[in-house]
């Protein structure tokens, strides 16, 4: 396992909405602080930021998971905790683009950067895509309980495949007419 864990979930402060990230601050590869990778299958292709001005929706940096030619992904990329309330909605969006070959690609809400910790069900599942234009992708959802929360990107492409691009990512809380949960 190849693991980029920048730090321990745990003695981070939690994030506050609304919370944004354009991943523009970091000095190529390293990702944002409390942001975490975790590579399953030893590939060493892990998430990592690119300035490759090709692949950027906004300047200077975007995400990248590059392709492995010898193994299916399955790979995991986790936000920082986030601070979020019961009763509250809110809305997940960030741009997303490949190359030219098929992807998969599922959004997961957890308590904590782990696998384990992840929900079941995913809050996002883009299934397979190919987009060679970034398109802004978003979802809706809310907690059962006040706590800390982790999103958690995960790609298990098949082997081949090629890279995945994830820029301008943000996470709203929902005005009360704009809620449909």
């Amino acid at each position: 396992l190849i693991s980029q864990h920048t730090q321990s979930q745990g003695l981070l402060s939690p994030k506050t909405i609304p919370f944004h990230e354009n991943f523009d601050g970091e000095t190529v590869p390293a990702l944002p602080e409390g942001w975490s990778a975790l590579d399953l299958n030893s590939d060493t292709h892990v998430w990592k930021t690119t300035n490759n001005s090709t692949y950027v929706k906004s300047s200077p940096n975007a995400l990248v998971l590059s392709v492995s030619v010898y193994e299916a992904k399955n790979d995991w990329l986790f936000t920082p905790p986030i601070a979020l309330q019961a009763g509250k909605g809110y809305k997940l969006s960030f741009q997303v683009r490949t190359n030219n070959y098929d992807e998969k690609l599922q959004i997961y809400l957890g308590n904590d950067a782990t696998v384990e910790a992840m929900d079941e069900t995913p809050l996002l599942d883009l299934g397979i895509f190919r987009h060679t234009q970034y398109e802004e992708k978003e979802t809706i959802f809310s907690v059962a309980s006040d706590g800390n929360y982790t999103i958690a990107f995960y790609s298990n492409s098949a082997r081949g495949a090629d890279n995945i691009y994830v820029d301008d990512f943000s996470l709203i809380e929902l005005t009360e007419p704009d809620v449909a949960i």
